[in-house]
């Protein structure tokens, strides 16, 4: 046995690999450094060295870390793998280890403080699994020459870590005592049983085969006497034992690493479940706003004394919603699939506020959605899931940022007009939603199939290649038309056309409510990114008559600021936005107007920031959910 740990480091990245090699400066481990998956494979596979461990990084130029394991196989080696990545999913891990991973290590600051100890605590299994695979070869060889030899054969296959039997047209006719133990059956019950008996496996030919051939890692499950099911990989082979053809049977228990696999995945969820309650309670702070904000309203002005105490009971109800936020961990929405009036700017605004988390941070958001013409017949959850689908592909489609825009304009379609749409579309009168991305675009030779099913560009298993055909089976299910256009670099439109519901009640009351709109009294820019919200804001102020300018970013902000400056009164800002923040979007609003009054809005404790913000002339703070008197209030003190 060498003196030194052979170590092969297969790592490209130059950083990564400064800390590995200064991790291994002992002189009790020897390294060797391959930069490319490709070659690392090749130096593997053909056996060129001989290494006892090897730190193999999951992504490398050729073939990637799980690559090379699936292309090496789970045959015999000489070496045992640490798996290295910054990726600590679970999957990733479940699928190294999968793979015959030993162990995986995640890059990041403690790398070099644990390096040393994981390659020996690797070193010390990798050890006993060579010396676990000597026995067995040295079993296998003795199997052979057990009439000869039959004491050293017993002693030998007690001594192997795993249950061995030794089957005769599937009758156990030997075992040894790991397999009593593990199956809690006693040697002389084992013996003239059926092995699938005890042992379920998708091959049962693995106990019974006569002819001269190998079987690896079968999984399978054994029955123990205790009632107890154990999760096993079995390894077996035929030879000749006494002059008799039989099958000898290594058979390992994997129950605790299931048991262990099970756990990494229940962690992960518990953890996917904790960051998603936090972003609930946040966004459900938002959801409560508009009706917290309306409920108040109706009880200042219904004059009904039993509608006002109806509005009155919602208001305390939300309010007391607005208290279990922090306890709230999951939620479920189920709809009847039926026909019924869909509010498409309502659809759209809500689908991405529930797909904001999905949405990173390099992606802005921008919806221009005319308030005029919104209403249609149809499945609002089909509708939801066709507009989710196109979304998705622009999200994809943006690996490196960019911008999605989602518009909806009313029109009529006329046959003598545009000779394209009606010959999908009957005249009438249409509400058209644009989905614009500026991602990589579509190629001209893909262009013709994305609407046909099972047609997909992901790589195996990362998608199912219906989302964009399910999209325009909605949307033709609906009367409607949906095309494209796309330029290679430059990204693409979705356009739908869906019939309006013009004679839908609720058409006729958003149609109505807008219309009722006047011009008001202050000139209030009101700044946050949630849709929901801003309506709710501008409905408050429109009836308190002010007159209304809203923005959804950052960015916008100060644009219209900059162009408006000399009519706004007063900016109520939110301070959680994408892009630019409230605190940087407070900040330049002060360079340009150093008297410029700012009412700072948000649902998070933020207490120590909120404080610099007064410090630096915010005018106050109204925290999520508010009722509409507290914003009256707050808009009494600055604006007198």
């Amino acid at each position: 046995m060498s003196s030194f740990i052979e170590i092969l480091i297969v790592e490209d990245n130059q950083d990564d690999l400064f800390f590995i090699e200064k991790a291994l400066q002992s002189s009790k481990y020897r390294t060797k450094v391959i930069s490319s998956g490709l070659e690392a494979y090749t130096y593997l596979n053909e056996g060129t060295g001989s290494p006892d461990i090897v730190l193999l990084d999951y992504r490398l130029p050729g073939m990637d870390g799980l690559e090379i394991l699936d292309a090496l196989g789970r045959k015999d080696r000489d070496y045992s793998f640490i798996f290295l990545s910054v990726d600590s999913s679970i999957g990733t891990v479940v699928e190294a280890m999968k793979r015959g991973a030993l162990d995986f290590i995640v890059k990041s600051e403690t790398l070099k403080k644990e390096l040393p100890s994981k390659i020996d605590k690797v070193y010390d299994l990798h050890l006993s699994r060579m010396r676990k695979k000597k026995m067995e070869a040295e079993l296998l060889e003795a199997k052979t020459a057990a009439e000869n030899n039959e004491r050293k054969y017993r002693i030998l296959v007690d001594a192997v870590f795993d249950a061995i039997i030794v089957t005769e047209e599937g009758v156990i006719v030997e075992a040894n005592s790991r397999a009593v133990e593990n199956s809690g059956f006693s040697y002389d019950y084992l013996l003239g049983k059926r092995a699938l008996d005890f042992i379920e496996t998708d091959d049962p030919a693995i106990f019974s085969e006569p002819e001269d051939r190998d079987w690896r890692n079968v999984e399978g499950r054994i029955r123990c006497a205790s009632g107890e099911i154990k999760m096993v990989i079995i390894n077996s082979r035929t030879t000749e034992l006494k002059g008799r053809n039989v099958v000898i049977s290594s058979i390992h228990d994997i129950t605790e690493s299931r048991i262990l696999e099970e756990k990494l995945r229940q962690s992960e969820k518990m953890n996917a479940i904790g960051q998603l309650a936090g972003g609930i309670a946040h966004d459900f702070n938002n959801q409560l706003s508009p009706i917290i904000g309306y409920a108040d309203m109706l009880c200042h002005q219904l004059e009904n004394p039993q509608y006002r105490k109806f509005a009155n009971n919602i208001l305390h109800s939300a309010l007391r919603s607005a208290d279990l936020t922090k306890k709230l961990l999951s939620f479920a929405r189920k709809g009847q699939v039926m026909l019924e009036s869909v509010d498409i700017n309502d659809k759209l605004t809500g689908l991405l506020s529930e797909m904001e988390r999905e949405i990173p941070s390099s992606i802005t958001i921008q919806e221009k959605l005319d308030p005029l013409c919104n209403v249609v017949k149809g499945d609002p959850n089909q509708l939801e899931q066709a507009f989710r689908n196109i979304i998705k592909n622009g999200i994809e489609a943006m690996s490196e940022g960019g911008r999605l825009t989602v518009e909806t304009i009313c029109l009529e379609i006329e046959k003598e007009e545009d000779l394209v749409l009606s010959n999908h579309l009957e005249p009438g009168h249409y509400v058209r939603i644009k989905i614009s991305d500026t991602g990589w675009g579509i190629p001209s030779e893909l262009k013709r199939n994305i609407f046909e099913p099972f047609f997909t560009t992901k790589d195996t298993g990362q998608g199912s290649g219906m989302g964009l055909a399910s999209a325009y089976g909605a949307v033709v299910e609906h009367d409607g038309y949906i095309t494209f256009a796309s330029e290679e670099g430059m990204g693409t439109d979705f356009v739908i056309y869906l019939p309006l519901d013009r004679d839908s009640d609720y058409f006729m009351e958003i149609q109505k409510n807008v219309e009722d709109m006047t011009a008001r009294n202050s000139t209030i820019l009101i700044v946050d990114d949630e849709m929901m919200l801003r309506n709710m804001l501008e409905d408050i102020l429109i009836s308190d008559n002010h007159s209304i300018i809203s923005c959804a970013s950052g960015e916008e902000a100060l644009e219209t600021y900059k162009e408006n400056k000399n009519r706004i009164d007063l900016v109520i800002l939110d301070m959680v936005m994408p892009g630019l923040d409230g605190f940087e979007t407070f900040t330049r609003l002060k360079e340009m107007n150093p008297l410029v009054k700012v009412l700072i809005s948000s649902g998070y404790n933020m207490k120590r920031e909120i404080k610099k913000l007064r410090e630096a002339g915010a005018l106050g703070f109204l925290k999520k959910p508010f009722k509409m008197n507290e914003l009256r209030k707050q808009l009494k003190n600055i604006l007198g």
